[in-house]
Protein backbone atom coordinates (compact mmCIF):
# COMPACT_ATOMS: atom_id res chain seq x y z
CA UNK A 1 0.00 0.00 0.00
CA UNK A 2 1.34 3.23 -0.46
CA UNK A 3 2.56 5.85 1.67
CA UNK A 4 0.99 8.96 2.27
CA UNK A 5 3.19 12.12 1.92
CA UNK A 6 4.13 13.74 5.09
CA UNK A 7 3.16 17.31 4.28
CA UNK A 8 -0.78 14.90 3.36
CA UNK A 9 -0.75 13.62 6.69
CA UNK A 10 -0.36 17.11 8.13
CA UNK A 11 -3.11 18.30 5.84
CA UNK A 12 -5.45 15.29 6.33
CA UNK A 13 -4.59 15.32 10.33
CA UNK A 14 -5.54 19.49 10.52
CA UNK A 15 -8.65 19.01 8.24
CA UNK A 16 -10.41 16.36 10.54
CA UNK A 17 -10.30 18.49 13.12
CA UNK A 18 -11.60 21.38 11.00
CA UNK A 19 -14.70 19.58 10.09
CA UNK A 20 -17.72 18.94 11.86
CA UNK A 21 -18.59 15.95 13.43
CA UNK A 22 -21.79 15.48 11.44
CA UNK A 23 -23.53 15.44 7.94
CA UNK A 24 -24.50 19.05 6.22
CA UNK A 25 -27.88 17.96 5.43
CA UNK A 26 -28.20 17.55 9.51
CA UNK A 27 -27.89 20.81 10.24
CA UNK A 28 -29.32 24.22 9.21
CA UNK A 29 -28.09 25.50 6.04
CA UNK A 30 -26.85 28.58 7.50
CA UNK A 31 -24.06 26.53 9.96
CA UNK A 32 -23.60 24.47 6.98
CA UNK A 33 -22.23 27.60 5.04
CA UNK A 34 -19.96 28.84 8.51
CA UNK A 35 -18.82 25.35 8.90
CA UNK A 36 -17.72 25.13 4.86
CA UNK A 37 -16.04 28.73 5.45
CA UNK A 38 -14.12 28.00 8.85
CA UNK A 39 -12.56 24.63 7.07
CA UNK A 40 -11.71 26.44 3.76
CA UNK A 41 -9.99 28.63 5.61
CA UNK A 42 -6.89 26.14 6.28
CA UNK A 43 -6.88 25.76 2.76
CA UNK A 44 -6.18 29.71 1.69
CA UNK A 45 -3.19 30.48 4.25
CA UNK A 46 -0.28 31.03 2.23
CA UNK A 47 0.05 31.22 -1.66
CA UNK A 48 1.11 33.23 -3.87
CA UNK A 49 0.86 36.95 -4.07
CA UNK A 50 -1.31 38.55 -7.25
CA UNK A 51 -0.15 41.87 -8.18
CA UNK A 52 -3.56 42.97 -9.14
CA UNK A 53 -6.92 41.49 -7.73
CA UNK A 54 -10.03 43.40 -8.42
CA UNK A 55 -13.45 43.38 -8.23
CA UNK A 56 -16.49 44.50 -9.25
CA UNK A 57 -20.07 43.48 -10.59
CA UNK A 58 -21.74 42.32 -13.49
CA UNK A 59 -25.43 42.83 -13.91
CA UNK A 60 -27.41 39.84 -13.42
CA UNK A 61 -31.53 39.00 -13.02
CA UNK A 62 -31.74 38.96 -9.41
CA UNK A 63 -28.72 41.57 -8.61
CA UNK A 64 -25.26 42.33 -9.00
CA UNK A 65 -23.22 39.08 -9.70
CA UNK A 66 -19.66 39.87 -8.12
CA UNK A 67 -16.84 38.84 -9.51
CA UNK A 68 -13.33 38.61 -8.72
CA UNK A 69 -10.81 39.17 -11.80
CA UNK A 70 -6.69 37.85 -10.46
CA UNK A 71 -4.13 39.67 -12.79
CA UNK A 72 -0.80 38.22 -12.31
CA UNK A 73 0.79 41.01 -15.11
CA UNK A 74 -2.06 43.69 -15.56
CA UNK A 75 -0.24 45.32 -18.17
CA UNK A 76 -0.64 42.30 -20.53
CA UNK A 77 -3.46 41.35 -22.49
CA UNK A 78 -3.70 38.00 -21.00
CA UNK A 79 -6.10 34.68 -21.92
CA UNK A 80 -8.44 34.24 -19.07
CA UNK A 81 -9.84 31.01 -16.81
CA UNK A 82 -13.30 31.83 -15.31
CA UNK A 83 -13.44 30.34 -12.22
CA UNK A 84 -16.74 28.51 -10.48
CA UNK A 85 -16.11 27.94 -6.89
CA UNK A 86 -16.73 24.42 -5.54
CA UNK A 87 -19.41 24.06 -2.92
CA UNK A 88 -22.50 22.33 -4.92
CA UNK A 89 -24.77 25.61 -5.99
CA UNK A 90 -25.19 25.42 -2.24
CA UNK A 91 -21.84 26.31 -0.13
CA UNK A 92 -19.05 28.86 -1.05
CA UNK A 93 -18.32 32.06 -2.37
CA UNK A 94 -14.73 33.22 -3.81
CA UNK A 95 -13.46 33.65 -0.33
CA UNK A 96 -13.55 29.86 0.65
CA UNK A 97 -11.69 29.62 -2.85
CA UNK A 98 -9.17 32.58 -3.03
CA UNK A 99 -6.21 30.26 -2.49
CA UNK A 100 -6.48 28.29 -5.56
CA UNK A 101 -7.87 31.55 -7.65
CA UNK A 102 -4.73 33.02 -7.41
CA UNK A 103 -2.15 29.65 -7.56
CA UNK A 104 -3.96 29.41 -10.63
CA UNK A 105 -3.30 32.94 -11.63
CA UNK A 106 0.72 32.65 -10.76
CA UNK A 107 0.90 29.21 -12.35
CA UNK A 108 -0.71 29.77 -15.26
CA UNK A 109 -0.22 33.32 -15.90
CA UNK A 110 -4.11 33.48 -16.92
CA UNK A 111 -5.80 36.26 -15.69
CA UNK A 112 -8.59 34.33 -13.36
CA UNK A 113 -12.07 35.58 -13.38
CA UNK A 114 -13.79 34.28 -10.24
CA UNK A 115 -17.48 34.12 -10.16
CA UNK A 116 -20.17 34.36 -6.86
CA UNK A 117 -23.32 33.01 -8.44
CA UNK A 118 -25.94 32.76 -5.99
CA UNK A 119 -26.78 29.91 -3.95
CA UNK A 120 -29.29 27.42 -3.47
CA UNK A 121 -32.14 27.00 -2.01
CA UNK A 122 -31.94 31.00 -2.10
CA UNK A 123 -31.91 31.00 -5.47
CA UNK A 124 -33.70 27.66 -8.00
CA UNK A 125 -32.10 26.37 -10.81
CA UNK A 126 -30.88 27.67 -13.46
CA UNK A 127 -30.62 31.13 -11.89
CA UNK A 128 -26.57 30.45 -10.87
CA UNK A 129 -26.69 29.00 -14.77
CA UNK A 130 -27.19 32.20 -16.24
CA UNK A 131 -25.37 34.35 -13.90
CA UNK A 132 -22.64 32.25 -15.17
CA UNK A 133 -23.69 32.37 -18.78
CA UNK A 134 -23.92 36.39 -18.33
CA UNK A 135 -20.53 37.03 -16.73
CA UNK A 136 -19.90 34.91 -19.97
CA UNK A 137 -21.22 37.76 -21.98
CA UNK A 138 -19.85 40.35 -20.21
CA UNK A 139 -16.14 39.00 -20.55
CA UNK A 140 -16.51 38.47 -24.24
CA UNK A 141 -17.96 42.22 -24.54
Amino acid sequence: MPSIHPQMQSVLQKSSTLVAPYSITEIPLHLARELYAQERMFWNTGGPNISSIMETEVKGPVGGIPIRIYQPHPEKCLPVLVYLHGGGFVVGNLDTHDRIMRELAFRSGCAVIGVEYSLSPEQKFPVALDEIKLVLQWLKE
